[in-house]
C-alpha cells in the first residue's frame, strides 16, 4: 500500500484525489499549506506527493517547496498540478526535480497513470540504493587493531581528494578492499567504482576497455566513462602490457581520452587508485612497470599488512564474515566458538584476509546448519595444513639472555598456549585450572596474540 500525500489549498480538488488514491488502494494525507506539508514529510516519507503551485495562506509556494523537498531527498517523486499553468512553470518544476506536470482539469485515468509511473521510479531508485549499500558492505574495512585504525583513518582523510594511490600487500590482503572502502566514504566521488583487472586488458583492446567506442551514432561506454565522477581501481597494475602502459600514460598526461571512431576530446573526470602485490621499490627495482607511469600513479602509497601481523583482528573478520554470507548469500547462520577463534590465530595465513574468507565460506557451505562453528570444524576444513604454525616451544638460552620483563612475557605466552592447547580451546577450563577469571584470560590471550 502506498502512501501519497497531496498539498494543495482547494478543499474539493484534495476530496478528487483523495478519493481517486483511496479508491486504487493507497493511504493519503492532505495539508493545505507549507507549514503542514512539511511536518507530514517529516513525519514520514510519502511514496508520491502532489504538489499544487499556487497556495493560498502558506509561507512557501509550490516551487518554494519543491526545492526544499529536492534538496532533502531526491527518492521522492513529486507531481506538480496547477489550474495556472504554463509551460514556463512546467520547465521549471520538472528541472527542479518534478517527476511529472499536470494541469488542472484533470481526469482519473491520467493522475492514476502517471501516479503508477512515479510510485514504480521510487521503488527503482530504493532498490538501486539498496544494492549499492550491499556493495559498500562488502568493502567494509574491518578490524580494530591498530594497523587497521590507521588505514581507516588515512583512507577516510584522502577519500574526498583526486591525488592517486597505490595500495600495496600480499595477495589477499584487501587492497581492493581498501579501494572500495575510500570511494564508499567519499563525499566527492560520488559516480561509480568500476574494478579492473589488468591481466584481462590485451593491448589491442586497451582503447574499447578504457575509452569506450563509437559506432554508427551509437556511443558504448568505456572504463573511464562507466566512473566518471567515481574511481576505477587498476587491480594488479604491473600486470598491464607494455603498450597499454604507454597509452594509458599518455590519457594522464593529457587529461582527456578519445572513444574509439570518436573526434572529441572527453575530460578525464576519474580518480585512479592502482594494487599491486609488490612494494614501490621492488616495482621500480624490477621495472615492472615505466618509471613515468609509476611515478603519476604512486603520489601516494598505501601498504596493507598482512594478516599474521594483525592476528587481533581474526574474530572480528571471522564474524564480519558470518554476518555478510548469510545476509546476502543466504548461507546458515552461525557464530564461532571461542576455541575455534583460537584455533584460527594459530594459522600461519599465508592467503591472508582471502583465505580466512574462504574458509569461513566454506565451513558455512559444508559444515552444520545451525551452532557454533567448532575447533574441529576447522581444522578439518583448513585445507592448507601446511599453513599450521609450530607449536609454541620456549628456548631457554634465548630466555636467559632477557631481562626479567621481557622473559616473563615470553614464558607467560609459551605457559597460556600450552595450557590452551591441553584444554583443546576451551577457555572455560583453562581459566578454571590456572586460576583465573574466564573474562580476564580472554583479555590476556588477546593482548598476547594467542
Amino acid at each position: 500500500m502506498s502512501y501519497i500525500l497531496v498539498v494543495d489549498d482547494e478543499p474539493d480538488i484534495c476530496t478528487l484525489l483523495k478519493g481517486i488514491f483511496e479508491d486504487d488502494g493507497s493511504t493519503v494525507r492532505i495539508a493545505v499549506n507549507s507549514n503542514q506539508a512539511l511536518k507530514f514529510i517529516s513525519d514520514e516519507e510519502p511514496d508520491l506527493i502532489i504538489l499544487d503551485i499556487w497556495l493560498r495562506n502558506s509561507d512557501l509556494d509550490g516551487i518554494e517547496i519543491l526545492k526544499l523537498i529536492t534538496k532533502e531527498s531526491n527518492n521522492i517523486p513529486v507531481i506538480i498540478i496547477s489550474g495556472h499553468g504554463n509551460i514556463e512553470v512546467a520547465v521549471e518544476a520538472v528541472k527542479l526535480g518534478a517527476y511529472d506536470f499536470i494541469e488542472k482539469p484533470f481526469n482519473t485515468e491520467q493522475i492514476l497513470l502517471v501516479k503508477n509511473k512515479a510510485i514504480e521510479l521510487k521503488k527503482l531508485k530504493s532498490t538501486i540504493l539498496d544494492l549499492k549499500n550491499e556493495k559498500k558492505k562488502e568493502y567494509a574495512m574491518v578490524g580494530s587493531s591498530q594497523q587497521i585504525k590507521s588505514l581507516k583513518k588515512e583512507l577516510k582523510n584522502l577519500s574526498d581528494r583526486n591525488s592517486r594511490i597505490l595500495i600495496t600487500g600480499d595477495l589477499g590482503v584487501g587492497k581492493e578492499t581498501a579501494a572500495g572502502y575510500t570511494h564508499s566514504v567519499s563525499n566527492v566521488h560520488k559516480g561509480e567504482f568500476i574494478v579492473l583487472l589488468c591481466s584481462s586488458v590485451s593491448d589491442a583492446d586497451f582503447d574499447k576497455i578504457f575509452c569506450g567506442r563509437e559506432e554508427s551514432g551509437k556511443k558504448y561506454p568505456g572504463v573511464f566513462d562507466k566512473a566518471k565522477n567515481g574511481i576505477v581501481y587498476l587491480k594488479e597494475i604491473t600486470e598491464l602490457p607494455k603498450v597499454s602502459q604507454s597509452k594509458l600514460l599518455n590519457i594522464l598526461v593529457m587529461n582527456s581520452y578519445k572513444r574509439c571512431g570518436g573526434d572529441v576530446e572527453i575530460p578525464l573526470q576519474s580518480r585512479i587508485i592502482s594494487g599491486s602485490s609488490f612494494s614501490a621499490n621492488i616495482i621500480l627495482q624490477r621495472a615492472m612497470i615505466r618509471a613515468d607511469l609509476f611515478h603519476r600513479l604512486n603520489v601516494i602509497e598505501l601498504e596493507i599488512p598482512a594478516l599474521t601481523e594483525r592476528k587481533e583482528d581474526i574474530a572480528e573478520l571471522a564474524s564480519h564474515f558470518l554476518d555478510y554470507f548469510h545476509k546476502f548469500d543466504k548461507l546458515p547462520n552461525r557464530t564461532i566458538s571461542d576455541s575455534a577463534i583460537i584455533e584460527l590465530r594459530h594459522i600461519n595465513w599465508i592467503g591472508n584476509v582471502r583465505q580466512l574468507r574462504n574458509l569461513i565460506e566454506r565451513i558455512l557451505i559444508l559444515g552444520c546448519k545451525n551452532g557454533e562453528i567448532t575447533r574441529e570444524e576447522i581444522i578439518k576444513n583448513d585445507r592448507d595444513l601446511s599453513t599450521k604454525e609450530n607449536n609454541v616451544h620456549i628456548d631457554l638460552e634465548n630466555l636467559l639472555s632477557m631481562n626479567l620483563k621481557a622473559a616473563r612475557g615470553v614464558f607467560e605466552r609459551y605457559y597460556l598456549a600450552k595450557q590452551v592447547q591441553s584444554f583443546d580451546g576451551n577457555i572455560s577450563k583453562t581459566a578454571k585450572f590456572i586460576g583465573m577469571e574466564r573474562s580476564a584470560l580472554h583479555r590476556k590471550l588477546k593482548d598476547l596474540k594467542i
